[in-house]
């Protein structure tokens, strides 16, 4: 059997809900006459007003309408007997008044009808506008439910805004006023008023101008001109109706804190002594960054490029030439390539300086708009200028933009079978890199752990809880969190699996130093309160708040909001923010002290000691290698530097110069060989502490490489002192 045409399933619909389900008008004390009129006296009177209702065009009928519904509820069932035979402009005019005259059960189901089966556009806009007007069908969701399947099915543009205004008006009773919804979201589970608020917003990013006009009018006359301000200012200049409503709508809407805002905004456009400062668009961004950030150090608006630098950060990846940069001595400088990206293989190495891009000057757009313009699409090219040490003039390269993967975490076996990783940010791929880094390294012979988080400044709170999992036993408090009941409630996260029975029996370090933050405490302290692992280092930063990123409607969901929303705590319910975690064993991985620094600063010793190295390593590269792995803690293992030693008059230690030197050599030694460094054991001392604290749990300590017997006799001696030292701080 074929199903029925959808208009009688409408019709159906509407007859049923609206006969059957609408309340009847709330009944009045009518006013009192002299006389009531007699019946026949009201068949004329309705005979009368119909009469003058044949002819006119819909927008003329409405006047009239009010006439018939003045006659009161004793003349409905005389309207009714008119509607049946009437054409349909004059049945506009007749449901209006019933639905006043105590029937908007039969005056509903009539503009309803109007409103979908109507032979013209500009009736079904009438009828549409007269359910919007109609008191006695606010409230009522299954006329909105109807309208929103005439929605689906009209064409006109301006029908549709019409039948949208009477979903948004028809629908806007308290608590139901704001509408909220996902980009993207599947229109089948959306209510009629969002609906209604979705078709309005891509009538005003469409090609009509008309339909664009009203549909940002019925936005705002329905209390949402956030969603069409730029289109409600424009025609609040105008000298039209439309101007008038846009005007009477933003000034409803206005809050004082706007007023503020455009003041002041106002004001340094007119005067601020520097024009390129004075960007209206930078102005606003900035008042809402000042307006979270005044929060706490967490809380920021972020702009579209901030939006991106965090995707960059979460998914660790991003398209551009594949190099970490900053600034030195004022100019653009590249920090170090990543060695298997675009950059490196065009011959871009460690410290070289940008001085163009794309024919601009680096020193004049600066350091964000540079690195904007670094990246870009994959596939397509930038031409750079670069100025590298020893060159005479900037040189010129071509890097085609590739898609660039971050890496999380770096895994090295150390000597005495230590099993060593580093993670630098916890990222949505965190948990699945410490999971294959770790099995790796148990594979090729691990018996212990050591996992560095020093100046791991945190990420997501999800990566935090995978990444402790791989170390505890099932069913452990891993953390938990809580905010406002309304928002964020009391929640646990529990460790989930055993990763490897023999892995959590491991002898394990944590190192940390005050870089450590947020959702490395979480790991670090964890695990320090299950006694899985021994914390080495310093105090960590102190950061236990939980941040929610919060896409904002009013920009297109481009920028978002990152909220404070709650707290974290640790399995024994301590709580770190602002304190930190302090470490089982407390050592500074500092190896120059703060005196020299500054003495160094001054003679500007690591510029020339660079100089140095860089003319005895063109000279010799390959003398440098065993060099960068280790110098015997030597001076004079670098040629030239004990001359440079003896011009200074020994005012700075050898210890100090050698460690520039080193760290000058093994940049460059990098750079030719295009494998980064992971660990230096030599002269790391919060690592070489770390392996100390692995050995000497229970690991076999025979037939222990030489540079593990070194550490374990080094810290023996010094382990009274360190220990007493962690004790009183």
């Amino acid at each position: 059997m074929q199903p029925p045409p959808r208009h009688l399933v409408l019709s159906t619909f509407v007859f049923a809900f609206l006969i059957a389900g609408l309340p009847a008008s709330a009944e009045e004390e009518p006013i009192r006459l002299e006389r009531e009129p007699s019946t026949a006296e009201l068949q004329l009177s309705v005979k009368r007003l119909v009469s003058k209702l044949a002819g006119l065009e819909p927008h003329n009928v409405w006047p009239v309408a009010s006439e018939i519904a003045r006659l009161g509820p004793p003349a409905a069932p005389l309207v009714v007997t008119q509607l049946e035979h009437a054409g349909e402009v004059t049945k506009l005019a007749l449901a209006k008044a019933l639905c006043a005259m105590g029937e908007p059960g039969l005056g509903g189901r009539t503009l309803l009808e109007t409103a979908r089966l109507g032979s013209t556009s500009d009736v079904r806009t009438y009828a549409a506008r007269a359910i919007g007007i109609t008191q006695e069908l606010v409230g009522f969701d299954p006329v909105a439910e109807a309208l929103a399947m005439i929605l689906e099915e009209e064409a006109d543009r301006l029908t549709r805004c019409a039948i949208c205004d009477a979903i948004l008006t028809v629908t806007a009773y308290p608590g139901n006023q704001f509408v909220s919804f996902t980009p993207g979201s599947d229109d089948s589970k959306l209510t009629p008023r969002q609906k209604a608020v979705k078709v309005l917003q891509g009538l005003i990013a469409g090609n009509d101008p008309s339909a664009a006009r009203e549909a940002a009018l019925s936005l705002g006359e329905n209390g949402m001109p956030h969603l069409a301000r730029s289109q409600l200012m424009e025609m609040a200049g105008e000298p039209t109706v439309a101007g008038k409503r846009a005007r009477l709508t933003l000034r409803k809407a206005r809050p004082e804190w706007v007023d503020l805002l455009d003041e002041i905004t106002s004001k340094i456009q007119d005067a601020y002594v520097d024009e390129k400062r004075v960007d209206k668009d930078e102005l606003i961004s900035a008042a809402a960054k000042g307006m979270a950030t005044s929060l706490d150090d967490f809380c920021d608006y972020l702009t579209v490029d901030d939006v991106e630098d965090m995707d960059a950060m979460i998914t660790g990846s991003y398209q551009g030439i594949g190099a970490w940069v900053g600034i030195r001595d004022g100019m653009f400088t590249i920090v170090s390539p990543v060695y298997d990206g675009p950059a490196y293989r065009a011959g871009i190495r460690s410290q070289d300086r940008i001085t163009e891009v794309d024919g601009l000057s680096t020193s004049d757009i600066g350091f964000e708009k540079t690195v904007k313009h670094l990246k870009g699409p994959k596939g397509t090219a930038v031409k750079v200028k670069v100025m590298r040490r020893g060159w005479s003039e900037a040189q010129p390269f071509t890097i085609v933009r590739e898609e660039i993967r971050i890496r999380n975490s770096y895994a090295q076996m150390l000597p005495g079978n230590i099993g060593y990783v580093k993670l630098a940010r916890f990222g949505d791929k965190s948990g699945a890199e410490m999971r294959k880094g770790t099995a790796d390294l148990v594979q090729k012979g691990a018996k212990a752990l050591i996992l560095d988080l020093r100046n791991n400044g945190g990420g997501l709170l999800s990566a935090a809880v995978e990444v402790s999992d791989v170390f505890l036993g099932a069913d452990r408090v891993i953390v938990y969190s809580q905010g406002r009941d309304e928002v964020a409630p009391l929640r646990r996260y529990f460790s989930t699996e055993k990763f490897d029975d023999e892995i959590n029996d491991y002898p394990m370090a944590i190192l940390v130093n005050p870089g450590t933050a947020s959702a490395s405490e979480i790991v670090a302290g964890s695990l320090q309160d299950w006694g899985r692992a021994r914390i080495v280092g310093e105090k960590s930063f102190g950061k236990g708040s939980v941040q929610s990123l919060i896409p904002l409607r009013s920009t297109g969901w481009k920028t978002k909001l990152r909220l404070t929303i709650a707290k974290y705590y640790l399995p024994s319910g301590r709580c770190i923010d602002k304190l930190g975690i302090d470490p089982d064993i407390a050592m500074k991985d500092d190896v120059i002290s703060g005196w020299e620094s500054e003495q160094i600063a001054k003679l500007g010793l690591v510029e020339r000691i660079d100089e140095v190295i860089h003319r005895e390593f063109k000279r010799e590269p390959t003398a440098f290698d065993t060099i960068a792995e280790s110098d015997a803690r030597r001076l004079d293992s670098y040629p030239g530097m004990t001359v440079l030693r003896e011009e200074l008059d020994e005012r700075i230690s050898a210890d100090a110069l050698r460690v520039i030197a080193r760290a000058s050599v093994r940049r460059r030694v990098a750079d030719k060989r295009g494998v980064q460094f992971i660990t230096d054991l030599q002269d790391d001392r919060v690592l070489r502490r770390g392996v100390y604290e692995v050995l000497t749990q229970g690991m076999d300590l025979a037939d222990m490489p030489p540079v593990c017997q070194e550490i374990l006799e080094e810290f023996a001696n010094e382990k009274p002192a360190i220990d007493a030292q962690a004790a009183a701080d």
